[in-house]
């Protein structure tokens, strides 16, 4: 298992400095200049000179993705453009809303998917599987950005039970703060918890009719025993690498979520430094989830490991 983390962690780092590579000459790449963005169309050839030279930019590329590399090592990813405002403390102000959004749509689509998966996956054929089988079609056919539109229409402004937009700090009024995730934690975890309960209903299926379990069956151990001692647990193994893909793809479309409800989250600031080409902001962002995602693939790849052996580096 050590060799297993160490080979992770030194590929994980790898891709972690291809994507600051790649963010960084991209950024040079864009057409806008970021002396102008800074200040304005009125600023004299002087000022421009001057604000050049404070940002860096009157030196070689070179030079300066060496520099911010060392910087961004250390944590220090630059200051907005637009804003002034330094970027890493702007991503730490951010990070607890896409922290909890993220995390109670994963809870939500680990709970509710690998239920309805083992669910219908132990009675294929029955009323049960067929009504599983049916929500998890609607939830694989339909955009998770405009079902959560929907639960929105339904359950706050018509019922009024969740607020429709906006968010209340955990430290001003946790009660509030609760109500304020609930729809869009729903909305984001819709996609991935049907793609989890459509893979795990599938490898329950094949487990429940290999060998080993007819074997079982014909020795006289109970449906429980099997079901939870053999069929769940082997099923379970294959399933693990489609987890972890979704929990990337939930930190990915947390993004849209956090625009969808006015959630002031990374995802926001992301769109907002798309739009008004605020480099710094775009680069320290893109990074961060970037980490999210290396972080959640290393977890899945140690869980992998544990329970199978040949996931393990000889």
């Amino acid at each position: 298992m050590r060799k297993l983390i160490v080979n992770r962690l030194a590929a994980s780092f790898g891709v972690l400095f291809l994507v600051s590579t790649l963010l960084f000459f991209m950024a040079e790449l864009s057409p806008i200049d970021p002396v102008t963005l800074s200040l304005g169309d009125s600023a004299t050839p002087e000022q421009e000179t001057m604000k050049r030279a404070e940002l860096g930019l009157d030196r070689p590329a070179l030079t300066r993705y060496a520099a911010w590399l060392g910087q961004a090592a250390g944590g220090d990813l630059g200051r907005s453009y637009l804003h002034g405002h330094d970027v890493a403390s702007e991503l730490v102000r951010r990070l607890p809303v896409t922290l909890a959004l993220c995390l109670g749509a994963m809870a939500i689509a680990l709970v509710v998917g690998l239920t309805a998966g083992i669910a219908g996956g132990l009675q294929p054929g029955s009323i049960a599987d067929r009504v599983i089988t049916l929500v998890v079609s609607l939830g694989l056919a339909l955009p998770g950005f405009w079902l959560g539109l929907l639960l929105a229409m339904a359950f706050a402004v018509h019922l009024r039970w969740f607020p429709v937009i906006g968010y209340t700090p955990l430290t001003v009024d946790p009660l509030a703060w609760m109500r304020g995730l609930v729809l869009p934690c729903i909305g984001l975890s819709i996609h991935a918890f049907s793609v989890i309960a459509r893979q795990v209903r599938g490898a329950v299926i094949e487990a429940s009719a290999s060998p080993y379990v007819q074997t079982m069956r014909a020795a006289g151990a109970s449906s429980r025993t099997i079901a939870l001692r053999f069929v769940v647990k082997n099923a379970l193994v294959p399933v693990l690498s489609v987890i972890g893909l979704q929990m990337a793809v939930i930190v990915s479309a947390s993004v849209v979520m956090e625009h969808v409800f006015a959630l002031p989250g990374i995802g926001s600031m992301l769109l907002e430094a798309i739009v008004t080409n605020d480099m710094p902001l775009l680069q320290g962002g893109v990074l961060l989830v970037a980490c999210f995602v290396l972080a959640i693939n290393l977890v899945v790849d140690v869980f992998l490991g544990a329970l199978d052996p040949r996931a393990r580096p000889a």
